[in-house]
């Protein structure tokens, strides 16, 4: 709910930066998952972790704790969305 801009304020507001890559400056993880006919997030899996030390599993626990999504739908049904996210480490020093 809300869409891509609801979606950016949630990961950015909710983002904790693990403390093993806090001299990293920049990085991005690339997640796999999909979305349920009820909205719910279903099988989140890494696809890319360049340098690992914690970003991985915190960029599967913000999705995780994301609220539900509006599923998609195919011929005004709800269906099942394979969904692609990158999430972005950015530290500002």
């Amino acid at each position: 709910p809300g869409g891509i801009e609801a979606m950016m304020k949630y990961l950015s507001k909710n983002l904790i930066y693990p403390k093993e890559q806090y001299n990293t400056i920049r990085r991005q993880d690339m997640l796999k998952f999909y979305v349920d006919v009820d909205g719910s997030l279903h099988d989140i899996v890494i696809l890319k972790d360049p340098v690992g030390g914690g970003t991985a599993d915190e960029a599967i626990r913000l999705v995780k704790s994301m609220p539900n999504w509006i599923p998609g739908k195919q011929n005004n049904k709800p269906v099942k969305v394979y969904y692609t996210l990158y999430v972005a480490f950015n530290l500002n020093k």
